[in-house]
């Protein structure tokens, strides 16, 4: 994840992805910060889509089509056991779906999976990153249509908007995301 990528995530998002790193667990997640699983397990899925690739463990050559991307079976990670994800959307948005035939808890398992096999998975980049480092079977591509990425807001509780410190970490977070990029 780059600058560029930061600057578009809802900082409130990190706060459900730290609790349910500490929970390990959507439903007690949910509870500690007075959400619903079906908000957390909407937030987590905001997360992933900040910029994604293709994660892919055959040995075709070249880009995938959209057409190949609709046809070939997907593993999808998800936390709650779902079978569809933000990135269904994004193909219903243009017409299209594709056939999700498994679900897994976590990143870590889609690298035996994938290997030598035709399915696809849809992660962030940075997840892309570690499960193809040292391995020869894995390769990333760009998504082969438009992904809808979540938009940057910051939000608290009105009892903080004077607080000293709470204005001092929201001015320093948006004097940051403002600033221009260096060498860009």
């Amino acid at each position: 994840m780059n600058r560029n990528d930061l600057r578009r995530v809802d900082m409130n998002l990190l706060v459900i992805f730290e609790t349910l790193m500490f929970e390990k667990n959507l439903t007690r997640a949910g509870e500690k910060l007075f959400l619903g699983q079906p908000a957390v397990s909407a937030s987590l899925a905001k997360l992933r889509d900040l910029s994604v690739k293709i994660l892919r463990g055959d040995d075709r050559p070249g880009q995938l089509t959209l057409d190949e991307f609709c046809e070939r079976p997907h593993a999808l990670v998800s936390f709650s056991g779902d079978l569809s994800g933000p990135i269904d959307n994004d193909l219903a948005r243009i017409g299209r779906s594709r056939r999700v035939v498994l679900a897994v808890p976590q990143f870590a398992g889609l690298r035996a999976l994938l290997a030598g096999t035709d399915m696809l998975a849809t992660v962030p980049d940075y997840a892309a990153s570690a499960l193809i480092d040292g391995s020869s079977q894995l390769r990333a591509d760009d998504a082969p249509f438009e992904i809808n990425l979540s938009e940057l807001s910051m939000v608290w509780n009105g009892v903080n908007d004077n607080d000293p410190a709470e204005r001092w970490l929201r001015s320093k977070i948006a004097q940051h995301m403002a600033a221009p990029l260096s060498g860009h």
